[in-house]
């Protein structure tokens, strides 16, 4: 496997395997994939890689490269780009790494779990673990803290064994010694770190040599095309006062998009979660018998987000929950507990509040809708007037003198690559 890895094996097996999978995206362009979760497209040992996995990291790189570029990407930029290609074969490397951390029989600790999520920059605020930012996160990303600490416990072994296979081992001493016992011959290891910097007074360069290195590198010193731009602005701000709403345009917006203002069924759940199957059975007989979940939480549980909230996960809706839990859940009724087994352990779920889906009433989003109908009216206002002054400027055949004329404000940016922001405006204006 790690031979594999370092080789860069181009093997004709290999190249026909990855052909198989990729034929089995050809179809990648006729739709969105949802829903996928149970759909493997390429086994791996007992790992798979789902419809929904492809997709939804698919979908992740080209929004970042929309990012990038400022506009959506073309269909015919993904073909041609091979994007779909390199994202598979990330996720099968991906796969493959976590396979060859389970042969070593490296494990995550929860202690490791937990200091990664408290020390993590987007889960702080004002320096310190801000448990509500955590929650809010994982409901944007539609995960439970189960399966996002099971995904952040995949991430850091795949780094751990990508570090031992092109850079420096980084394993605990326990580990070392682990996957050294296996190892049939009996090693000694020895290396010898060069600090580069050290060497920079023993080197002596010419003109010769700088000349030689540029005009060999020369990609590295190119500058990008870059234009000076003139354009005039209009925000929906400086015209709302310009647009009235009737009240029928607001009741009529409510009728059509009703499912802006429904809020799906909830559940109000928490959980004790254990390594030990036969200790999670003890515990789970115990709440039968009606001791109390939060104290048997805040004893026994393992997980350190919800372990000093009595096991309190919060509200959850089904969508935020894997398909096979979520149908777990709806199945049952406030107060019930059930056991849920997983790779890592058993939780001991328990339904406390059940709330069904609901309609927000008209009157309750009336003010706030009106106000959302008035901005979509300006920006429509907006998009007419900057249409007019196009069309009125290239007949001018000068927008700043037109703009002159029309008292008009010219703003001026640049130089600007493509890449570069106009300020105020961004990369993919409206």
């Amino acid at each position: 496997m790690l031979d594999f890895f370092r080789k860069k094996t181009t093997s004709w097996t290999v190249k026909i395997i990855l052909g198989l999978i990729i034929l089995a995206f050809a179809f990648w362009g006729t739709g969105r994939i949802t829903s996928k979760k149970d759909i493997y497209v390429v086994q791996i040992g007992k790992y798979g890689i789902s419809i929904y996995e492809f997709d939804r990291t698919l979908r992740n790189a080209l929004e970042g490269l929309s990012r990038l570029t400022g506009r959506p990407v073309k269909f015919e930029e993904v073909k041609n780009l091979g994007i779909a290609n390199e994202v598979l074969k990330s996720l099968i490397n991906s796969d493959l790494l976590f396979i060859e951390a389970s042969k070593w029989k490296l494990r995550v600790s929860s202690e490791e779990l937990r200091h990664v999520i408290y020390n993590s920059p987007i889960f702080q605020r004002k320096g310190s673990f801000d448990r509500e930012l955590y929650l809010g996160f994982l409901r944007k990303e539609g995960m439970t803290p189960q399966q996002f600490e099971e995904r952040l416990s995949k991430e850091l072994l795949i780094s751990r064994v990508q570090r031992a296979i092109v850079e420096i081992p980084y394993f605990s001493s326990s580990e070392t010694q682990g996957i050294f016992s296996k190892l049939s011959t009996r090693l000694i290891l020895e290396g010898v770190f060069v600090n580069a910097e050290n060497l920079k007074g023993e080197i002596t360069l010419t003109e010769e040599d700088l000349l030689s290195y540029y005009n060999e590198h020369k990609e590295e010193f190119k500058l990008p095309e870059k234009v000076k731009i003139a354009f005039v602005k209009c925000s929906p701000e400086e015209v709302l006062s310009q647009v009235s709403v009737d009240p029928k345009e607001v009741e009529k917006y409510y009728r059509e998009h009703q499912e802006e203002f429904t809020i799906p069924e909830r559940v109000k759940l928490g959980h004790i979660f254990l390594s030990d199957k036969k200790k999670a059975e003890e515990v789970f007989e115990r709440l039968k018998k009606g001791e109390d979940f939060a104290s048997l939480a805040k004893q026994f549980s393992e997980d350190p987000l919800t372990k000093g909230e009595g096991g309190l996960i919060g509200w959850v809706a089904p969508n935020e929950l894997t398909q096979e839990l979520a149908q777990e859940i709806s199945g049952m009724s406030p107060g019930e507990i059930k056991l849920y087994e997983t790779q890592r352990g058993v939780h001991i779920f328990k339904v406390f509040e059940k709330r069904p889906k609901s309609v927000l009433p008209f009157e309750e989003v009336k003010r706030a809708l009106t106000q959302k109908v008035q901005v979509e009216k300006a920006r429509e206002l907006c998009a007419m007037k900057m249409a007019d002054v196009a069309y009125r400027a290239k007949k001018e055949g000068d927008l700043q003198k037109y703009a002159q004329k029309e008292g008009l404000k010219v703003y001026v940016q640049g130089p600007l690559s493509r890449t570069d922001l106009l300020q105020g405006i961004g990369k993919s204006p409206r």
